[in-house]
């Protein structure tokens, strides 16, 4: 049996504030964060995880201190010595909104870290992408509404019909890959939420102003070996 460990919304460095620990000159707020994340990391180790999946936001914002990122680091790396397949999705803390501009886990791409798969653009992982684990991963990175339209050569002044294209075009990818999940393998659809222009967020969904997105729709026709892991929202309604 496939072990999978999810976890998602790390944000260590949440809480600067208050007392510093004297041994590492770290806030003792932020010592609490980084106990946790060692309790997953060794938690998965000791269990043997076949695949860590992170659904996103590793700090509280998109230009997080070297310090943070040193931790961040050890621990990602303790992941990769271990030899465990281990998928860093790109959140919204994670991601800077201007074009071009590195991502807070891009280091991890760049060295090439053996193990680590970072997701920062839509992607479907199969066997052969995920170091020959029977499984299969849809990866949904934070979007910012903008950078969509950027990328996809969208304009337009009517919000509603702008926002009808983007569930379209958001939409048939969705669908081409479930079309292609091969029934032999379970799959994860890993995703934070889409920013919108208003801020509107949900747990189980995303949303594109005021509509909800067509992850949600899509997924409503997928095989039941299909399983949804994203952020938490602690938005009021949630």
């Amino acid at each position: 049996m496939l072990k999978v460990l999810h976890f998602a919304d790390a944000h260590i460095d949440i809480a600067t504030y208050g007392k510093h620990d004297p041994i590492t000159g770290l806030p003792v707020r932020v010592l609490d964060f980084l106990k946790a994340l060692d309790t997953i990391v060794d938690t998965a180790i000791s269990e043997k995880v076949d695949l860590v999946i992170f659904a996103g936001d590793a700090y509280k914002d998109r230009t997080p201190a070297p310090t943070f990122q040193r931790e961040w680091g050890r621990r990602m790396m303790r992941l990769s010595a271990a030899g465990i397949p281990t998928i860093l999705l790109v959140g919204n803390h994670d991601l800077s909104p201007a074009t071009g501009r590195a991502h807070t886990l891009q280091e991890f791409a760049t060295l090439a870290v053996p193990h680590i798969h970072i997701i920062d653009k839509p992607v479907f992982l199969k066997p052969a992408d995920l170091e020959g684990l029977p499984v299969q991963v849809l990866g949904l990175p934070w979007i910012f509404r903008s950078g969509l339209m950027a990328a996809l050569e969208l304009s337009g002044e009517d919000p509603d019909q702008l926002n009808q294209q983007l569930e379209n075009r958001i939409s048939d990818v969705l669908t081409q890959w479930l079309d292609q999940l091969d029934p032999a393998y379970p799959c994860y659809f890993d995703r934070p939420r889409l920013r919108s222009g208003r801020g509107l967020r949900q747990r189980t969904g995303h949303y594109v102003g005021q509509r909800p997105d067509p992850a949600g729709r899509s997924c409503q026709r997928s095989s039941p070996r299909l399983c949804g892991l994203g952020t938490y929202s602690q938005s009021p309604g949630c």
